[in-house]
């Protein structure tokens, strides 16, 4: 099972590293939700991990689980720097239990690390202001789970965050934007051919008036 301890000292070695002269520290922090003023926001979504209910003991897996992340660093503390990051873990719903059981994730160590290794990409874009860094490291590692997300189950689809979600509304808005351009389409056609019939029906006329008036 994750623990605040595989995250808070993974995450102090590996920030240590990269910023040795400044302090930063992790927390868990359930009540956060979205961007509030003064803080850098950072969500880490697809990423792979496990469920164990505690109710029925049902076990799933899945690869669109969301971690939330707030990040500061103030800049006023001294030479060494104070940072901090606040963590939320989005749940998934047992989909056996007749209760609404939500159930934190679990994460491989390789999953966890690359999280983290993404978590401090982000600090020293956002709270560093570092332009040349590296790309997100893949949060899935190679696996992949079958059978369909249920939105109703995730707590990052309930908040709009889920990259699941916004897929599947993105698809929505492709598809009303083709409907609009064929109709709009249909409708430029149509005025298209209304202005040849008058333009044919106007010649005709001018014809017609011009034969009358030699006779």
């Amino acid at each position: 099972m994750d623990h605040l301890d595989e995250w808070s000292n993974t995450f102090s070695q590996k920030i240590e590293q990269i910023k040795p002269s400044d302090r930063w520290i992790l927390e868990i922090d359930n009540n956060i939700c979205d961007s509030r003023s003064g803080w850098e926001y950072f969500v880490q979504d697809e990423a792979f991990g496990w469920f164990h209910c505690s109710q029925c003991y049902n076990s799933w897996e899945s690869v669109n689980v969301c971690v939330v992340f707030h990040m500061k660093l103030d800049h006023n503390s001294g030479y060494m720097k104070q940072g901090t990051v606040k963590m939320r873990q989005l749940r998934q719903r047992c989909h056996k239990c007749n209760g609404d059981n939500f159930v934190k994730p679990e994460f491989p160590s390789n999953v966890r690390n690359n999280i983290l290794d993404n978590l401090i990409i982000q600090i020293r874009k956002y709270c560093y202001k570092e332009r040349n860094v590296p790309n997100l490291r893949d949060v899935r590692c190679g696996n992949v789970t079958h059978g369909r997300h249920i939105s109703s189950h995730c707590e990052a689809c309930k908040w709009g965050i889920c990259k699941k979600q916004r897929v599947t509304m993105t698809s929505i808005l492709q598809y009303q934007c083709k409907i609009r351009e064929h109709t709009n389409q249909e409708h430029n056609i149509c005025k298209c051919c209304c202005f040849c019939f008058l333009i044919i029906l106007l010649i005709l006329t001018v014809l017609f008036v011009v034969a009358n008036s030699e006779l």
